[in-house]
């Protein structure tokens, strides 16, 4: 579970640092997708926002294009997603 964890991390730090092309390519990757199919990412999160329409409930928690956008340019920024990604999170709170 701890490394499965740790590879979820590993692709959300990718897409916020702005490594741009490696954001796309990560977020492209069929490996990625799979381990964050695999991991439960994919219940709360998507990869690109999503523009919820009549009966259409957008995802739980942001996605993953918009943590980028969030942490770019931001020096800790793996620190603090790291850290987010390991203790999980609360849906209902902001972080």
């Amino acid at each position: 579970m701890k490394i499965i964890r740790l590879a979820a991390a590993g692709s959300v730090l990718l897409l916020a640092t702005g490594v741009t092309q490696a954001a796309v390519s990560s977020a492209n990757n069929p490996a990625m997708l799979d381990l964050a199919r695999q991991s439960g990412c994919l219940t709360c999160h998507a990869i690109e926002a999503v523009v919820a329409r009549d009966g259409v409930a957008k995802p739980i928690g942001p996605a993953w294009q918009d943590v980028a956008k969030k942490y770019r340019g931001q020096s800790d920024a793996a620190k603090k997603l790291t850290a987010t990604v390991m203790r999980g999170s609360n849906p209902y709170a902001s972080h």
